[in-house]
């Protein structure tokens, strides 16, 4: 910024000491150098406005033969880049000893320190034992539904005969129900020569051991969703039967009979219409 102001109109050498001066010569000298602080005035103003004071900012660390500092930035963005020299490997230090001193037990946990820095000897306060907890639950079990005085608040019960769990026990009793455990799969044995599936047999397998031909019917009543697994333990194929009303398709198709002893096959009831007439799925090894 180049400044604007004029002193060459002002006269350093006036008044001249001992002449008499012309008034006029006061008041042009006094103007200009009024003109002069006034534009001096202005221009410092507009400087405190536009400045922009510099930064300094660290930019990189790094080691090196010699030490450096260099500005990747600018005059008024300073970023220094430093590089300093590693210096020798000092001096070991002494080894430090540790060992515990006492541990004791109090209302706060501490580790104090009663050695020194290379001798460090700690003495340990632990707190004592808490308040007791409260009491578990207890899964308790018998045969039928749980007495009424039995157990206390929190626990459970298995009724082993009817497959049962009751519980949490809460405010002295017994809570009316129950979750039911679904029985395990049983196995239903058979040596005639014919037989038909029943409502029991979902879920279970049927193992049918004759040295004939057996033949099993499926039921037009069963109900959708019902399955189960027939087995073949004699020598004699078992053939399966539609009951009048009843579909059966086979995997692969055309398939009827069991392919021989020790041969599977599982079936199940995938739509059933009004109850009478249900339309079964069979597949394993079977045969024409």
């Amino acid at each position: 910024m180049t400044s604007k102001i004029n002193t060459s109109k002002i006269n350093a050498n006036f008044p001249v000491q001992g002449q008499d001066n012309s008034s006029q010569g006061f008041r042009d000298n006094f103007s200009y150098i009024n003109i002069a602080l006034d534009t001096a005035a202005s221009e410092i103003t507009s400087l405190q406005q536009t400045f922009v004071a510099p930064s300094i900012s660290v930019g990189s660390v790094s080691s090196g033969p010699s030490p450096s500092v260099v500005n990747v930035g600018n005059s008024s963005t300073a970023v220094l880049n430093f590089t300093l020299p590693q210096g020798p490997q000092g001096n070991a230090g002494p080894v430090a000893n540790f060992s515990i001193g006492t541990v004791t037990t109090g209302t706060t946990a501490s580790v104090v320190n009663v050695g020194n820095s290379s001798s460090v000897v700690l003495n340990f306060t632990l707190p004592g034992n808490g308040p007791a907890g409260a009491a578990g639950s207890t899964i308790r079990n018998g045969t039928g539904a749980p007495s009424s005085g039995l157990g206390a608040d929190g626990d459970f019960y298995i009724d082993t005969l009817n497959q049962r769990f009751y519980g949490p026990r809460s405010s002295g009793a017994w809570p009316n129900t129950y979750l039911q455990f679904n029985p395990p799969p049983s196995v239903r044995y058979s040596t005639n020569t014919s037989e038909t599936i029943l409502a029991t047999d979902s879920g279970n397998t049927l193992v049918i051991n004759n040295t004939s031909s057996v033949y099993l019917t499926l039921p037009a009543n069963i109900t959708t969703g019902s399955s189960g697994l027939v087995v073949q333990a004699g020598q004699g194929a078992i053939g399966f039967v539609a009951a009048t009303g009843t579909t059966i398709i086979s995997w692969p198709a055309g398939l009827g009979h069991t392919a021989g002893q020790g041969a599977m096959a599982s079936w199940i009831c995938w739509a059933n219409t009004n109850s009478v007439s249900a339309q079964y799925f069979i597949g394993g090894a079977l045969v024409v």
